[in-house]
């Protein structure tokens, strides 16, 4: 299935908040026709990974090694990343690494590779360049990403990660998101002032320079579900 825009993105709108404090947001993205299957399809699949930073280095387990661990390993584990956490950059959530699924995957297409196409358009580039002016980006990285209770990305800034990025997005899909569940994308600013929170509204794009100081708050412990989305940055090589 070719996705589309359900709708026309307001540019000017986009543009207007990008130029006063370099986010923008535009909702509603995709018709339910196209999201209904992209949704369904990710109920079992095998292929994430669990993602988290110990120390200096980016680590990850797979679905079957993460299974395979007694409550009192995964609690250490916890531990260990939430201590992590307190004294520098940190994070711990679900991914799905679409490319290189792609690489190894056979039999029927997967809607995930439908959305990374969209992602990949001239309609999407089109709408990132007008907003943003940037007309230097090249590439753009897609990635699938769930964050469950506890979990976190904590303050970061995308260009220190790779000075290649430009421009973050997150296109949030967790429908029947309560405001006490958390998980917002929130923003700082260079003396470490927090911008108001962004909530993960359902079927929203939302669009910030990457260098700005961002983070994911934590899951509360009660949440029903994942909170989901694809994301990435568009990088300049």
């Amino acid at each position: 299935m070719d996705f589309s825009f359900a709708q026309q993105p307001d540019v000017s709108a986009g543009q207007k908040t990008y130029k006063e404090v370099g986010v923008a947001r535009f909702a509603p993205v995709l018709g339910e026709d196209q999201l209904r299957p992209f949704l369904e399809s990710f109920t079992g699949v095998p292929d994430w990974v669990m993602a988290y930073i110990v120390g200096d280095d980016e680590r990850s387990l797979s679905a079957e090694a993460v299974g395979a661990m007694s409550p009192d390993e995964r609690q250490a584990l916890s531990n260990e990343i939430n201590k992590n956490a307190g004294k520098q950059p940190g994070y711990v959530h679900q991914r799905v690494p679409v490319d290189k699924i792609a690489e190894h995957r056979t039999g029927a297409p997967h809607p995930m590779f439908d959305m990374r196409d969209f992602i990949r358009s001239d309609a999407v580039g089109t709408l990132v360049k007008d907003v943003t002016g940037r007309d230097d980006i090249t590439n753009v990285t897609v990635d699938i990403y769930t964050y469950g209770p506890n979990q976190f990305l904590n303050h970061n800034i995308g260009s220190a990660g790779d000075p290649k990025r430009r421009i973050g997005y997150e296109l949030t899909l967790s429908a029947n998101w309560r405001p006490d569940f958390g998980g917002y994308l929130a923003f700082y600013d260079a003396l470490g002032n927090h911008a108001p929170g962004l909530g993960p509204a359902y079927n929203c794009l939302t669009l910030w320079d990457a260098s700005k100081g961002y983070a994911i708050t934590p899951i509360a412990p009660y949440c029903p579900f994942m909170r989901f989305s694809v994301g990435g940055w568009f990088i300049a090589d």
